[in-house]
């Protein structure tokens, strides 16, 4: 992280994507159909931008084709396409392998990065540091075939789980992802994925009592050196300044 500020507000927003699986799974538990679950999530979290874009944004409209363009791409990949799938995925598969798919993100954005942004380019210990951050997710999620179809959920109610989900992993998150996308980068911000698991399975066994077992620990620790090597250098120059 390039500072203090920075790397807090990449962990919280590790814990509110990282918690958003259990409101996910609770709202679904209830009831609610998973495509009409991720609109209502993402119509009041919209409504909820736009108002906090208006309010402190003197030109937050978008002007130009390629400002409607960039945000007609986003609206259908990123917002509607992703949180679909996810949504619809959540019904029928653990929440492991949940975590496994969506934290594939960060090496598929290092890929696109490299074709498409010459300026974003990983190094050799970028690339293990990734590699190590995917076998950490693989290892703390402990992926079990017999659990595949796992649609078991306790928790918190529909009406929570909806707020929780619009309010604060939605609006709030998306915020902070932004802010932080600006300063980060593509490829590092998306190590987010790498980081959320750890607090789903902390918000797991505060709220719903699930056991943290070896492979929770053994891939947290794993995620934490890929964490260290690919961020070598800026912890590097960070203990020296601390320690001047």
């Amino acid at each position: 992280m390039t500072n203090h500020r920075t790397a807090g507000l990449f962990l919280v927003l590790a814990g509110l994507w990282g918690s958003a699986f259990v409101a996910i799974k609770a709202g679904l538990a209830a009831g609610f159909h998973p495509i009409l679950f991720a609109a209502v999530r993402y119509d009041v979290a919209g409504v909820v931008m736009v108002a906090y874009a208006a309010l402190v944004a003197d030109d937050w409209l978008p002007r130009s084709r390629t400002d409607w363009t960039t945000v007609g791409i986003a609206a259908v990949l990123m917002i509607a396409a992703y949180h679909a799938f996810l949504f619809v995925g959540e019904q029928t598969t653990s929440s492991a392998v949940a975590a496994i798919v969506v934290s594939l993100s960060p090496v598929l954005t290092a890929g696109f990065a490299r074709a498409v942004l010459p300026g974003e380019r990983l190094s050799i210990g970028g690339v293990v540091g990734l590699g190590l951050g995917l076998a950490g997710v693989v290892v703390l999620s402990n992926p079990d075939p017999s659990n595949l179809v796992s649609s078991t959920s306790q928790g918190v109610g529909l009406v929570f789980a909806v707020a929780y989900l619009s309010v604060g992993a939605s609006a709030v998150g998306f915020l902070i992802y932004f802010r932080l996308l600006d300063s980060l980068g593509p490829i590092e911000i998306n190590l987010v994925g790498y980081v959320a698991p750890v607090f789903a399975a902390a918000v797991g066994l505060l709220w719903r009592g699930e056991a943290i077992t070896t492979p929770t620990i053994g891939g947290f620790c794993i995620v934490f050196t890929g964490f260290c090597v690919l961020k070598r250098r800026a912890i590097a120059a960070e203990l020296r300044a601390l320690s001047e």
